[in-house]
Parts: C-alpha cells; structure tokens; sequence
C-alpha cells in the first residue's frame, strides 16, 4: 500500500458533527468523507461511483479522518493507551492532558516516552488551529399554522468552526494504483466547490486541495508491520469475522455514534434516516491490525447506502 496525503484549505468555516445548529466540530470523520465522494462521484457518472466503492471494498483505497495539520506540522490523535508522565501530580498537566486531543507527528515519540511538553502542545495546537463562532441568522416564517406568524423574522444562531491562517485539514490515503489517488484528488477538486459538512447553500464547507508532501516518519510508521501496538487514523470498525480477534488485541479504544439521513435524490420520495451505527474513534489501539468493512446502513430505499469503516492504521510502539 501507497500512502500520500491531501491537504484541505477551508476557505469559509465549516459545519461539521451533529447536534443541532448550535453545535460543531472542527474535525471530520472518514465516513461523513466517504459518502460526500459518492455523492460527487455520482455527477461523474455510476460507473465512477462503482469503480469507488469498489476499491473501497477490496481495500485498495483507504481513507483517514479529516485530521489538523498546522503550518508544516500534521497532527494525529492521541493514542488510546495507559502512559505514565512525570507530572502526573501536577493539576495544570493533568487538565491539559485530558484536554489534549491531536498532537504533532514529530512529537509522538515524546509523548509516549512521557517526555512531550503537554501544556505547550496542548496551547500551541488551541492558539493554532482555529476557534467556534456563533453566527446569528434570521429566517422569515413560511410555513406556519397560524396567519398571524407568517412573514415574521425568526433569528436563530448557526455554530460553526474557522480554521487559523495556516490551518486545515488533511486526509492521509492509502492506494494500491496511481490512478485511484489521482482519481480521488479530482473527486475532492470537484467536492471543494459544492463544499463539505452542513449549511453548504449558505456557502460554509468551500475549500481549496492541496497535495501535501507526507512526513517520512508518518509514511515509516504507516507502512511498517513491525510495531507492537496499532493506532486507528479514522473512525472503523472490524467486519464481524474479525471482531474477536481485533477486541482480544485491543489495548484502548472509544465507541462513537454515527448516524444521519440519506442525501440521495432516488433513495426514496422523502427523506430517510441512514441506520445508526457505533464505530471505534480515532486513536483507538490495538496489537493487530484488521481490515474493517464497509456497511450497509440503507432502510427501505431504493439502493444500498454504505457506512465506511475501513481503518487506516499507524505503528505507535
């Protein structure tokens, strides 16, 4: 397997995660990633859609979370794992620790010889990657039961995410064939100007692709099959022959709900829910890795609607 990356940079904040209007994340799941593809896919044509969820499914593309980079620096999370620091007695150490989601490839080694200054890290990464903001709308009431609403102003706040100066996001892409990953990059090219997320006709999600030199020791990590230990780049999820094997290597991991409607127009004559599903989150641990599936999360619609769940794994210990 190939490995390359692909930088995102968001031009215009972003609406990502669940929760209603007033809530966002700043980082992006392989699988949200994955059915915005197929989405894009589809105005290429089925037979490009096809040729996508195939190579999925025989494993010969594979995809990470949205994941920080700042500047030169990308950022992985932080693996789920027991590790003993010095400052364990240290209040503020303790705080930024639990805090501390992402951290610096160039720093992995540190942190898990329990060396890393977290404090600095863990502000470096919060004064560099970006900040929330609550921007307040207004929507004219159109459909009301009562006459006297209708043409009224209602104002609600939409929370969204903007990305820092030198900030974004990237993918870090596995590929067996030159020709997946340059078809992936015209796939995002396409994406970037539909954009990515929610509120996409109010103009959030637009972004700019940009193909990113990978850090040699990430590309070492990523390729070796020499580590003891396996961390989990992508929310995934074992196919169900590889569940005992992968929960008996586990050394950490966090379940994740996933959920969410269909954005197929000929799915079905009204909108539908996709299946909710629990997969493992980034930075999930195990001693081996698995291959993960593909899942059919459709009910009732005219086709099949996949939730991705192949992880993309890199050596820790």
């Amino acid at each position: 397997m190939n490995y390359q990356i692909y930088k995102l940079k968001f031009t215009t904040g972003v609406r990502f995660g669940s929760g209603g209007m007033n809530k966002s994340a700043g980082t992006l799941s392989a699988d949200t990633v994955f059915s915005a593809l197929c989405q894009e896919a589809l105005k290429f044509g089925e037979t490009f859609l096809t040729k996508l969820v195939e190579a999925v499914q025989n494993g010969e593309l594979l995809l990470s979370d949205g994941l920080p980079y700042i500047g030169n620096r990308y950022y992985v999370p932080k693996p789920l794992m027991r590790l003993e620091y010095k400052e364990e007695g240290d209040s503020v150490v303790k705080k930024a620790l639990k805090k501390l989601e992402y951290l610096p490839v160039d720093s992995l080694d540190e942190f898990l010889s329990g060396k890393m200054d977290i404090k600095k890290e863990s502000d470096d990464f919060r004064d560099g990657f970006g900040s929330f903001e609550l921007i307040e709308k207004v929507a004219i009431r159109t459909h009301e039961t009562d006459p006297a609403k209708l043409g009224e102003a209602a104002p609600y706040a939409v929370h969204i995410f903007r990305y820092g100066e030198e900030s974004g996001l990237y993918l870090c892409v596995g590929y067996q064939s030159e020709d997946l990953f340059y078809d992936l990059g015209d796939l995002l090219d396409s994406l970037s100007y539909s954009g990515i997320g929610g509120k996409r006709t109010a103009g959030y999600g637009r972004f700019q692709v940009i193909r990113g030199k990978i850090e040699q020791d990430l590309e070492k990590r990523l390729s070796a099959d020499h580590y003891q230990s396996y961390m989990m780049l992508s929310t995934g999820l074992p196919a169900d022959s590889e569940m005992t094997a992968a929960l008996d290597g586990t050394e950490g991991y966090k379940l994740v709900k996933r959920s969410g409607f269909v954005a197929s127009p000929v799915y079905a004559d009204s909108f539908r829910k996709k299946k909710d599903m629990y997969l493992m989150a980034p930075g999930s641990t195990f001693q081996k890795k698995f291959r993960g599936d593909l899942f059919d999360v459709s009910s009732g619609g005219s086709h099949p609607v996949y939730r991705y769940a192949k992880p993309v794994f890199m050596g820790v210990l």
